[in-house]
Formats: C-alpha cells, structure tokens, sequence
C-alpha cells in the first residue's frame, strides 16, 4: 500500500474532496488541512493526485471574506507527498513543500 500526505492550500474543503472523489482517489481527512490516500502504487497516487491537482487549479472558488463578502478566485492548490508509510509520505510532503517555496 502507498500512502498519500496532502497539505492544501486553500481552505475549500468541499472543492478539494469533489475532485479527489472525482479521479477516483481513496481520500481520507486527517487533520486540518491534511488528507491522506491511499493507492495501490506510486504511479496510480502520482497520476490520480497530479489530475485531481490539475482539476483544481481550472476550477474557480467561492471563497468568503473577513468581510463576509463572497468572492472568487481564480483556483487552488496543493502540494503532495507520497510513501510506503506515513512517516515517509510526510518527508515527501516537506520536500515538496521546500521545493514550491523555492521556486516562488
């Protein structure tokens, strides 16, 4: 089994599980804006999660204001970490996340 660690970037959880359940991933909630999948392989978790991240950034969000006003934004993000145990899916998570910092 390979595990999946996610760490969204917006706090659209409603968007984010439509298109995890959309390409057919087994997604868990975890804690706060952590989920977990799990896959049969590496390439199934990669594919699934890059398409599920594609779906995503295409999608426009509602998101709410402090104001309480609704606007929208043009899409989300996440990053993603995969392992054979959580521990290492985690470590992957934090490169991927270091990774994105950078490139900023």
């Amino acid at each position: 089994m390979t595990i999946s660690g996610i760490r969204l970037v917006t706090s659209s959880y409603k968007g984010f599980g439509e298109a995890l359940i959309e390409v057919g991933l087994d997604a868990y909630h975890d804690k706060g804006d952590e989920f977990l999948c799990r896959g049969g392989s590496y390439q199934e978790l990669n594919e699934m999660l890059s398409r599920a991240r594609w779906l995503l950034l295409e999608q426009p969000f509602a998101v709410c204001g402090m104001d309480s006003r609704i606007t929208s934004v043009p899409g989300a993000d996440f990053c993603f970490g995969i392992g054979t145990s959580l521990e290492e899916a985690e470590r992957s998570l934090k490169h991927q996340k270091e990774l994105r910092k950078a490139q900023r």
